[in-house]
């Protein structure tokens, strides 16, 4: 799969037609971890193309080292999402509505069918959303590290890869931020931290909702 990757990266950047097919490979899986990160589709949506856009720009810098273009693209996401926070800082909403007075265009209705299943699904799922406000107050390194491991379901060594630090310092990161997000939710009113008891051994903190 490796040497598959690197050939398809070495088309991508004489040819970027051939982009099209790493944006095909993981759109989805880039969009559901944005979306599990911000919970708002019609921001999520803004991020994820903004993503592909960087990516696209860079991809004939991008130098192979044998590790997998998705790491690649989860660190421009999670950097994407960093910079939608300090920009959104202080302002009372980032739906929709504070969208359209910034003059998003909303026009485009490719994502409305998915936008409504999202929305359907985070009304019958209180403890998906009570989990996300929690994760929402720990610093985004803690933030990045818990959803990477216990949601997306990556190996230690990927998450590392992805952050940018060595193993041990990530599974540390990791560690630290579970025992966060723990006293986050014990403290949230009505909370209940039972969603995240005897997370460590499993492979997903939750289910994926959105694939």
């Amino acid at each position: 799969m490796s040497e598959i990757e690197r050939l398809l990266v070495e088309r991508a950047q004489k040819d970027p037609q051939a982009f099209g097919e790493i944006f095909d490979m993981h759109y989805d899986r880039i969009y559901a971890y944005v979306m599990r990160r911000i919970g708002d589709p019609d921001v999520t949506a803004d991020i994820v193309a903004e993503t592909f856009t960087k990516a696209l720009d860079g991809i004939s810098t991008f130098v192979w080292r044998g590790i997998p273009i998705s790491a690649w693209l989860y660190r421009i996401a999670g950097n994407e999402i960093r910079m939608h926070a300090r920009r959104v800082r202080g302002r009372p909403s980032t739906r929709l509505s504070a969208l359209i007075e910034d003059g998003f265009d909303v026009e485009d209705t490719a994502f409305d069918e998915e936008r409504e299943a999202v929305r359907e699904a985070e009304e019958r799922d209180v403890s998906l959303k009570a989990m996300r406000q929690a994760l929402l107050t720990l610093p985004p390194v803690y933030q990045e590290a818990v959803v990477l491991r216990h949601v997306e379901g990556k190996t230690s060594a990927e998450v590392a890869a992805i952050l940018g630090k060595n193993e041990g310092t990530t599974r540390s990161i990791i560690s630290r931020g579970l025992s966060l997000l723990r006293e986050a939710m014990a403290s949230q009113q009505g909370g209940n931290s039972g969603i995240i008891e005897g997370v460590e051994g499993q492979e997903r903190l939750i289910h994926n909702k959105y694939e």
